[in-house]
């Protein structure tokens, strides 16, 4: 009798969990309307994504902050941030990869994210390389991977070069 009990409890503690969490972390990721790209000198309007940034040079490296919202899909997930600094010089002098909270986000949900380059110092020239790889779903029924890849000025932010990609296989 016991077993027979077991395993419909243990669906519900699996089913019940999570749903609980994901309530409680829709309730903390609420952000006032206006507040998320207004707070971000820098700014970049993608096919998915719309993107603010800032970034402020401290002792131990560049500290980079900002904001990604999903402007078009009908939800996304397994997002992935990746910023290379490169110099002047064109070669590639960092890099780093976030994965920003949420992980699943909803149409004009913004997420959060920041990261630190140590060890770097911005100087004239320097350019950041976003990468922004995530699924996406648009009302087709199923996820596809995306990538969306922009090139800004790291010192003023104004974006110079933009790269689309098709959906990876």
């Amino acid at each position: 009798m016991m077993r027979r009990l077991f395993a419909p409890f243990c669906l519900i503690v699996l089913f019940a969990v999570p749903l609980r969490l994901s309530a409680a972390q829709e309730d903390k990721q609420k952000l006032p309307a206006d507040t998320p790209a207004a707070a971000y000198p820098y700014q970049y309007s993608g096919f998915d994504y719309k993107v603010a940034w800032k970034a402020s040079s401290l002792s131990d490296g560049i500290w980079i902050s900002g904001t990604m919202k999903n402007s078009r899909n009908l939800y996304i997930t397994a997002v992935d941030l990746t910023l290379f600094l490169k110099g002047a010089d064109g070669r590639y002098r960092s890099r780093i990869t976030v994965l920003p909270t949420p992980q699943f986000t909803v149409t004009n949900e913004p997420v959060e994210f920041s990261l630190m380059l140590k060890n770097e110092q911005l100087k004239p020239g320097d350019v950041f390389e976003f990468v922004i790889h995530y699924k996406a779903e648009g009302g087709s029924g199923r996820a596809v991977e995306w990538r969306t890849t922009f090139a800004a000025d790291a010192n003023s932010g104004m974006v110079i070069d933009e790269i689309r990609k098709k959906p990876e296989p």
